[in-house]
């Protein structure tokens, strides 16, 4: 709603007659009131009136007459903006205005608080002499709750349009500063990757001339910890050394455990379960002798020659009881890392069997689909010859049409062929659907491009017998069109028609 309004109304007075003065309005947001000017109507001129209503509601500058008078109010929720001896005509944009201008009030006041807020971020944005994440942050903050009061409509459109005209400047700013630090970021991932690169070189180096690979396996585990701790690697540059060195990781596996492979893998589960076990009995033959050496010295313990002989070997026995200790953790170990590998083994043992039942089903299926595909091929062949002896009986109509002499029978000859040809094309291009459709029930999804290429042949040989059938009807057709003689016979009285129709049968 505008600031400014401008209405016709009245003024009451005890003494006199209502008299009709011309109200004009104006909000004073900063100060939460009103100004009322009440122009008599001997001032408000038509003249006048289209100027407050064209120029001064758009706060163009306008001279009022001498004689008018100038009413401040407070704008308050609770009453009329209106004093009391005044009364508009329009009574319904006064209650407008009294409703509509506190929210307005208070818009504005928030605009202003979003404004200020806005001024201390160009302040520390003109400050910085470098990127700063936090100011980002900020930034973006502050614009989330703008855009916020936008969708809710709490500030006005203009309000919005400036704030966001500032704010993408500051952005634009924040940008600019970004794209140095990205650049000097950009150059010093550049460095890293650079040096990790020599260092991946290098391992390659050593790996062909055959050094140790286990060494070479931990140096690129060190590699691959720098690169994913790292905090000035860019993303592109971190994915990139990824790669590499897990290519490096799968070299060095190929050369130390073999191709990469199902029996490989097994193999080299069962090596490392091999190795625990030697290392396994190693460590409980140790733990035996360790006991043995403990009962030795609780005996000599009760036999010794002096009190200092005495203390060194329970000293000994404390040293022995730790080793001890140490070793059984340790065995624990061992066979908690066994147990996994031998649940790995068998689950890859699993795995294999189910990968080849699959295979197996597969190869099944497929010697069972080509079964069917012969035995569609068959079928399909069989109907062929069905087309075959249809064909025959056509030209066998054919030959016997030609030898009848009357031509008052042709009609009836050619409704016999078409009939013939009808009948025995239906029957066999009904079989040859029936067959395909049980071809296709029988194959399932499997045998679409077979069947499909079945269907095209038998289609194709369909095709022939029919064009052959249209040629000996059209030749029927043709000989009677040309013999208009004979057209009028068959066309004669229902008792001709009869006596042909007797001596044909």
């Amino acid at each position: 709603m505008r600031k400014k309004i401008v209405l016709w109304g009245t003024t009451a007075s005890t003494d006199t007659e209502d008299k009709k003065v011309l109200l004009a309005i104006a909000l004073n947001s900063e100060e939460n009131s009103l100004d009322i000017y009440v122009f008599p109507e001997e001032l408000a001129t038509e003249a006048f009136y289209t100027t407050m209503i064209q120029d001064w509601r758009e706060n163009k500058e306008v001279s009022f007459p001498e004689g008018f008078e100038h009413i401040q109010k407070p704008l308050t929720t609770s009453e009329s903006i209106l004093p009391d001896h005044l009364k508009a005509d329009n009574p319904d944009i006064i209650h407008r205005a009294q409703m509509e201008w506190p929210v307005l009030v208070l818009a504005e006041k928030l605009y202003k608080v979003y404004k200020d807020e806005l001024s201390e971020l160009r302040s520390k944005i003109d400050e910085a002499t470098e990127f700063k994440k936090d100011l980002w942050d900020e930034l973006q903050q502050y614009w989330a709750k703008v855009q916020e009061q936008a969708r809710s409509k709490i500030l006005n459109y203009n309000n919005i349009k400036e704030l966001r005209e500032e704010t993408n400047e500051l952005f634009s700013v924040m940008k600019e500063l970004r794209k140095k630090v990205d650049a000097e970021l950009r150059e010093t991932s550049k460095k890293i990757r650079h040096e990790i690169e020599e260092a991946l070189h290098t391992i390659d180096e050593k790996t062909e001339k055959g050094l140790s690979l286990k060494i070479l396996f931990e140096d690129l585990k060190k590699l691959q910890a720098k690169v994913k701790e790292s905090a000035n690697l860019i993303r592109s540059d971190k994915n990139t050394l990824w790669k590499h060195i897990d290519k490096r990781f799968k070299a060095i596996k190929e050369k130390r455990f073999g191709p990469e492979g199902e029996d490989n893998k097994l193999n080299r589960l069962q090596r490392r379960i091999d190795g625990l076990e030697r290392a396994l009995d190693r460590l409980k033959k140790s733990v035996r002798r360790d006991e043995k050496e403990i009962q030795f010295q609780k005996d000599r313990i009760s036999n010794a020659a002096n009190q200092l002989e005495a203390q060194i070997r329970e000293a000994k026995l404390i040293m022995l009881e730790d080793r001890i200790r140490s070793k059984k953790e340790k065995i624990n170990e061992m066979e908690e890392i066994k147990k996994n590998l031998l649940s790995g083994i068998e689950k890859e043992n699993r795995r294999i069997e189910e990968r080849k039942q699959r295979e197996e089903s597969k190869r099944i299926a497929k010697e069972k689909l080509k079964e069917e595909l012969e035995k569609s091929k068959k079928l399909v062949e069989s109907e062929g010859y069905k087309l075959q002896e249809a064909v025959e009986k056509v030209k066998s109509a054919k030959e016997e049409a030609k030898k009848k002499k009357e031509e008052k029978k042709k009609s009836s000859v050619t409704d016999d062929v078409l009939s013939a040809v009808g009948t025995t094309l239906g029957e066999s291009f009904g079989d040859v659907v029936d067959t395909i459709k049980a071809v296709a029930n029988v194959l399932g999804e499997h045998a679409d491009e077979m069947v499909e290429e079945l269907k095209d042949k038998a289609g194709e040989f369909i095709q022939d017998v029919k064009e052959e059938a249209a040629d000996i009807i059209d030749e029927m057709k043709e000989k009677l069109d040309n013999n208009p003689d004979e057209n009028d016979r068959l066309h004669a009285p229902t008792q001709a028609s009869g006596k042909a129709q007797k001596e044909e049968e």
